[in-house]
């Protein structure tokens, strides 16, 4: 890889970065578990809060890596306490805004995840960069981030192991295995 596609993708990674903030930012604002339907959110609480998954009925106590890492990022004390939309005094506003920080930092990986692969498969930068962006901007991006799931990291062990298939490597077997505890 020479230092111009380095730098491209590097690039590319920044602007989704940037392209996504301000959806984050809304879902964390004005989104709610009520308001988007997803009432996912609450059967996965527990896991999210106290890494019980023998409360939840299946499939929430099978999909465990991201509710693991909503709640190793919400016991890490990182806290946004402003006034949200989703007031519930039986939820913790910090597991929210992990669960918020989880999707989105996993959309953003899908969509570079989306650039890379188009990029391995065209050479074609502009139909690369508009691919993972479009995944970006889509509705279920935002409308599964707006809700307090963490759907956006089942799609990025997806699209990883999409390019990993695509290339033809032993990566996909192990990212296969990822996938059982991930996706539901």
């Amino acid at each position: 890889m020479n230092t111009r596609q380095k730098y491209l993708k590097w690039s590319v990674l920044v602007v989704y970065v940037l392209i996504s903030f301000p959806q984050f930012y809304y879902s964390y604002k004005f989104g709610s578990p009520e308001t988007s339907g997803q009432r996912d959110f609450y059967d996965y609480y527990p896991v999210y809060n106290e890494l019980n998954v023998q409360e939840p009925e299946a499939p929430y106590n099978m999909r465990v890596l991201s509710p693991s890492l909503v709640y190793v990022l919400n016991k890490s004390g990182i806290s946004y306490p402003i006034e949200i939309n989703f007031q519930d005094p039986d939820i913790d506003q910090d597991v929210y805004l992990s669960t918020i920080i989880v999707h989105f930092a996993a959309a953003v990986l899908t969509a570079f995840l989306i650039f890379l692969t188009l990029f391995y498969l065209q050479k074609d930068s502009v139909i690369s960069v508009i691919g993972g962006g479009l995944y970006l901007v889509q509705y279920g991006t935002v409308f599964w981030g707006s809700g307090g799931i963490t759907d956006g990291f089942s799609a990025a062990v997806f699209a990883l192991f999409t390019l990993y298939f695509l290339r033809t490597s032993y990566w996909s077997i192990p990212i296969l295995l990822i996938a059982i505890f991930s996706v539901n």
